[in-house]
């Protein structure tokens, strides 16, 4: 089943990444191999996994996603003073403009014998991967989670498919919520 699976994600990425649909089909099958895996680790892909999820669900509550909200809630009253440490700083962008996702899908797929994106590829991925995701929130509504700033973290975006197919590619803009509503809005621009 492995080879079956690598076999069909070499021939889908060997193709240009055009379509929703076809970020849907490349993360599920990432998935399968993610679970698929002999060691029962998912640490080293632990962003990967949730990407993969996330493309099948309007809205993500797993660990993954929870650490990612409490995160928020935690640095938010830094954020908005502007008082982040340079490797807070450096550890959001990462996160936010989706540098760790990238380098652990091209971690995964080089590993399973898949070649990784370049440049143009990725971006042409990414594109397609933010239409997906939008407005599919990351949340942890839980009323015992502690939580005071942030409860749920979404990405918006001004996807603009000429402003991409002219080299430019859209920012990245995420939204903090708690409670239902907006709180602040942070831009990882590509």
């Amino acid at each position: 089943m492995t080879n079956d699976i690598q076999s069909k994600l070499t021939a889908e990425l060997g193709k240009p990444v055009t379509s929703e649909g076809q970020i849907v089909y490349i993360l599920v099958q990432i998935r399968k191999l993610l679970d698929g895996r002999e060691d029962d680790d998912p640490a080293p892909y632990e962003s990967l996994r949730l990407y993969c999820n996330w493309v099948v669900h309007t809205s993500l509550i797993n660990k993954f996603a929870r650490a990612i909200v409490r995160e928020a809630d935690f640095l938010y009253p830094r954020l908005i003073t502007g008082q982040l440490t340079e490797e807070e700083k450096g550890h959001l962008r990462k996160r936010y403009s989706f540098l760790n996702f990238r380098h652990e899908i091209d971690q995964f797929l080089v590993q399973n014998g898949i070649e990784g994106f370049n440049d143009a590829s990725w971006n042409d991925f990414l594109v397609c991967f933010l239409r997906v995701i939008h407005d599919c929130p990351l949340s942890f509504k839980d009323k015992n989670s502690g939580l005071t700033n942030v409860d749920e973290v979404m990405l918006i975006s001004e996807l603009n498919a000429r402003q991409h197919y002219l080299g430019n590619l859209p920012p990245i803009i995420w939204s903090l919520h708690f409670d239902g509503v907006q709180k602040f809005m942070v831009t990882a621009n590509l």
